[in-house]
């Protein structure tokens, strides 16, 4: 878990600076009083039968993988392409058939997002505090917008604007083609908030933003005014800590429904017109929400896999074999649904029961990138840099 304490002035490091002590002490303090068993523990890999046949298309090396760095940049599939950045500024395409490079772009400067592509541009998030737009052939800087603060979540691109969140709950519009803001909506963020954020979200006129509170708000895409909130969490615990309910990558849309996780909370589905609570269900989320005809499908706080009911949210099955394996988001394609872990294996289940049908290791350094597909491939990048597609 990472945590991040928004910096106003020297007071406020060093409270920042107490505070991570703090936890250190108390984390080890936990360890010795339950004999480490609770926070260590990681799921042994169990036994079951292979049903389905996972084939390896290709294995690529690509870029510098994620395994020093503290953020997970998801690659970006796009037109036929696939782009991987490190936050390093270094910018890897690759063939989404093939698997061999086209062309490398280093920016020379570090990165804080997983990128966005529209047409010829790449738009990101940068250390510094800005959002950029970079020439996908020849990594040219075509415009800098400062932001408020880091911008840690992928930039959306709608309707000739770029959305993008910053970590202390700003959101802005940008103009697609100079980077001049276009609007901009300010949600007050708690003290504490994890290290990490959500994409804005556009349906149509709307755009859907997450924040850090635990709330959820809709906001017009062409002025930026806000049309509904709805606060899916709400802080509880006698610690800064226990009462985080920080909204990071669960968030989605799927027909005129909004579905949002939050940290320590639970899952929620809501109107998407009226913002009214449909459905909530006590399931602890962090990761990107997967979705099929009939169910939705979170990886929770301790590595449970859910499958809900999309009309009622009731549970439909869980697999709990997966506990402390560090999973990432599940992914559903041709009647499978697989998550990666972080010893680097990729485990297959079927959506009917959530039971595992196969199991393959791409690469050991571990998976924190979350599986991604084209529709027909599914790609899997590890933290060492290998890049390997699968077709089931």
């Amino acid at each position: 878990m990472k945590i991040f304490i928004r910096k106003k002035s020297i007071y406020a490091r060093r409270l920042r600076l107490f505070l991570q002590g703090f936890m250190l002490v108390l984390m080890g303090s936990c360890l010795m009083a339950c004999g480490g068993k609770d926070v260590a523990y990681v799921a042994p890999l169990i036994q079951f039968q292979q049903t389905v046949a996972v084939d390896v298309l290709w294995t690529s090396m690509v870029g510098r993988g994620s395994q020093r760095e503290p953020l997970k940049m998801t690659p970006t599939l796009y037109g036929g392409q696939i782009y991987i950045a490190n936050q390093k500024g270094q910018i890897s395409v690759v063939d989404a058939q093939t698997g061999k490079s086209v062309h490398q772009i280093n920016l020379k400067e570090p990165i804080s997002s997983s990128l966005a592509v529209d047409d010829g541009v790449l738009y990101m998030g940068m250390r510094r505090g800005e959002v950029a737009a970079v020439n996908r052939q020849n990594g040219a800087i075509m415009w800098r917008a400062p932001m408020s603060n880091e911008v840690l979540a992928a930039p959306t691109v709608a309707g000739g604007m770029v959305l993008v969140k910053t970590i202390d709950d700003h959101v802005y519009a940008l103009n697609q083609q100079d980077g001049s803001v276009v609007w901009s909506y300010q949600q007050p963020a708690p003290p504490m908030t994890l290290r990490g954020g959500s994409s804005p979200k556009v349906a149509g006129n709307i755009v859907i933003v997450g924040f850090t509170d635990g709330s959820v708000a809709a906001l017009n895409r062409q002025n930026g005014a806000m049309l509904w909130s709805t606060t899916v969490a709400r802080s509880g615990g006698g610690s800064i800590v226990e009462r985080m309910t920080d909204i990071e990558n669960a968030l989605a849309i799927s027909d005129g429904v909004v579905y949002v996780g939050t940290y320590q909370g639970g899952i929620a589905a809501l109107s998407l017109h009226s913002g009214d609570t449909i459905w909530e269900q006590k399931v602890p989320a962090y990761a990107s929400l997967a979705f099929d005809a009939h169910h939705v499908y979170v990886s929770d706080t301790s590595d449970q896999l859910w499958a809900l009911n999309r009309k009622t949210g009731s549970m439909v099955w869980r697999q709990e074999n997966l506990k402390g394996r560090g999973i990432t988001a599940p992914l559903v394609l041709n009647g499978v649904i697989l998550v990666g872990d972080n010893q680097g294996f990729v485990h297959w289940m079927t959506i009917k029961t959530g039971q595992f049908i196969a199991r393959t290791r791409p690469d050991p350094s571990g998976i924190a990138a979350d599986p991604f597909t084209n529709g027909r491939i599914i790609y899997i990048y590890t933290n060492a840099g290998r890049l390997v597609a699968y077709k089931i």
